[in-house]
């Protein structure tokens, strides 16, 4: 029972992770499956084996799945913006998310306009 309570808990971080762009989601992710495997070593599920092929593909899986889910943050991290806001509502707090999509690297835009502050103006005769 502690093996699916972990698979749903690591399946449900890594939806949160992917759907909210943010480096500690995406940490609590990996780390869930990397504890799945863990467990997955000690512990396997009813009727699989320990040291059969079914389960070290299982542990070969959580460690690929742990890495895969911060690389889509690396991937993610310029292109997605997620913000959270939290306002009071008659009786109640109220978090709202928005995420924009395809948000350009600041860093581009940063570079064009200070490179234009420092060149000098020529003037034309």
């Amino acid at each position: 029972m502690t093996f699916w309570i972990l698979l749903v808990l690591a399946g449900w971080l890594s939806f949160l992770s992917l759907r909210h762009i943010h480096i500690l989601l995406s940490l609590g992710a990996s780390m869930s499956w990397l504890t799945l495997m863990a467990y997955n070593t000690v512990y396997p599920p009813t009727n699989v084996v320990v040291g059969s092929t079914v389960h070290e593909w299982m542990t070969y899986v959580f460690v690929v799945v742990a890495i895969a889910v911060m690389f889509i943050w690396f991937r993610n991290r310029g292109h997605k913006e997620s913000v959270t806001r939290v306002g009071a509502n008659e009786k109640e707090v109220v978090a709202h998310t928005t995420t924009r999509e395809n948000v350009t690297g600041g860093i581009d835009e940063y570079r064009a306009r200070v490179k234009k502050a420092l060149q000098p103006k020529t003037r034309r005769k």
